[in-house]
Parts: C-alpha cells; sequence; structure tokens
C-alpha cells in the first residue's frame, strides 16, 4: 500500500472488507483517495481509486 507521498509503508500490511447486505459496501466514485491510519503513527496509507 502506498503512502499519500508515493512512499512504501515498511513492514505493515493493512486489509479492509466492506460487506453490507447486498450491496458489498460503499460505491465509490474513480478518483476518491482513501487512507487508513494506525492508532500512535503518524504514517498513513493512502489508495486511489482507479
Amino acid at each position: 500500500m502506498a503512502g499519500g507521498d508515493g512512499s512504501n509503508a515498511p513492514g505493515v500490511a493493512v486489509e479492509t472488507l466492506w460487506r453490507s447486505g447486498r450491496s458489498g459496501g460503499p460505491k465509490l466514485p474513480a478518483g476518491t483517495l482513501i487512507c487508513t491510519q494506525l492508532k500512535n503513527s503518524k504514517q498513513r496509507a493512502c489508495l486511489r481509486l482507479g
């Protein structure tokens, strides 16, 4: 997972699953930026949807 500045987050893997009834989760438009940040960490990892 790439960081917001284009660097890789070392030694950390995060997986998110959305399951909400039949829809399978939120429908987000292309270009949406999704970020996650671990508690007590200054770094965050972001992914822009294509």
